[in-house]
C-alpha cells in the first residue's frame, strides 16, 4: 500500500447494514484512510454533505437504495460538490446502469461480488490516479457503451437530476429542496424535459427514466428490452 500526503477520508451510503461493516473495516485497514460518516440512503449522505464544512475526498455508493437511489445521489454530488470522487459498489451491474453511473461521473465501479483486495486496490487508484477500471468495467468497455448509449446526450445535468428524482415519484416541492431550487424553477425544468423529449406528461418521464436507466427496476426485467415503453 502506498503511502499518502495526507490522511483522505471516506463516506459511504448503502442500505444494506453487512455491506456498509464489510466496506468500513476495510477501509479501517488501510493506513492513510479514514471512514468519516455512513448513511444507509442517498437522502442521508446528501444531508451530511451539506452539513459539514470538510466534505470527505470520496464517497462510496450502492446504487440500489430505497429513499434515493444512487443514480440521484450521485448526479447531486457531482453538481454541489464536483470534487468529491465516488466510487459504486454495487448488484446492479447492467450495461444500462453502468452507462448511466459512467455518465454521471462516477470515477470507479465494482461489483458487490469483488474481492476485499480489488476494493483496496480501487480506493488506492481513485486517490492517486483519479480512476479505477477493472474487469468487465475496462476504459475500453466503458468508452464502447457510452457509445451505444446516446440517448440522453442532449439533457443538461440539472434535467438528468430531475428525470432522475422524477422516476423515484418526488413531488415538484420535494425536488426543489433536493436541488435547491424554487418548485417554479423544477416546472421550467420539467417543461424543458417535456420538450427535449417530446412527451407531455409526468408518468411519461417517469417511463423514459425506467428505460433510460435513471431509476432502477428491481425485478430481473432487462429495461432496454421487455420493458421499453411506446414514445
Amino acid at each position: 500500500m502506498k503511502k499518502y500526503n495526507r490522511t483522505h477520508t471516506i463516506a459511504l451510503a448503502d442500505d444494506a447494514p453487512l455491506s456498509l461493516l464489510s466496506m468500513e473495516h476495510i477501509i479501517n485497514s488501510m493506513p492513510g484512510v479514514q471512514h468519516i460518516f455512513s448513511a444507509n440512503d442517498g437522502d442521508t449522505l446528501i444531508t451530511y454533505l451539506q452539513s459539514v464544512e470538510a466534505q470527505p475526498d470520496i464517497c462510496i455508493l450502492d446504487i440500489g437504495m430505497k429513499e434515493m437511489n444512487g443514480f440521484a445521489t450521485l448526479s447531486l454530488i457531482k453538481h454541489h460538490w464536483p470534487d468529491i470522487r465516488n466510487i459504486i459498489v454495487t448488484a446492479y451491474t447492467r450495461e444500462v446502469y453502468v452507462q448511466k453511473m459512467m455518465r454521471l461521473g462516477a470515477d470507479a465501479f465494482l461489483s458487490k461480488s469483488s474481492e476485499r483486495e480489488e476494493i483496496i486496490r480501487a480506493i488506492d487508484k481513485v486517490i492517486t490516479c483519479g480512476k479505477y477500471y477493472s474487469g468487465s468495467f475496462t476504459k475500453q468497455n466503458q468508452n464502447a457503451l457510452l457509445k451505444k448509449y446516446t440517448h440522453d446526450n442532449n439533457l443538461r445535468p440539472n434535467e438528468e437530476i430531475l428525470l432522475t428524482l422524477i422516476g423515484k415519484n418526488y413531488t415538484y416541492e420535494q425536488i426543489g429542496e433536493k436541488m435547491f431550487l424554487s418548485k417554479r424553477t423544477v416546472e421550467g425544468l420539467r417543461d424543458s424535459l417535456f420538450l427535449k423529449t417530446k412527451v407531455n406528461t409526468r408518468q411519461e418521464l417517469v417511463e423514459i427514466a425506467i428505460k433510460f436507466g435513471y431509476v432502477l427496476l428491481l425485478d430481473p426485467v432487462n429495461p432496454l428490452k421487455e420493458h421499453t415503453p411506446k414514445l
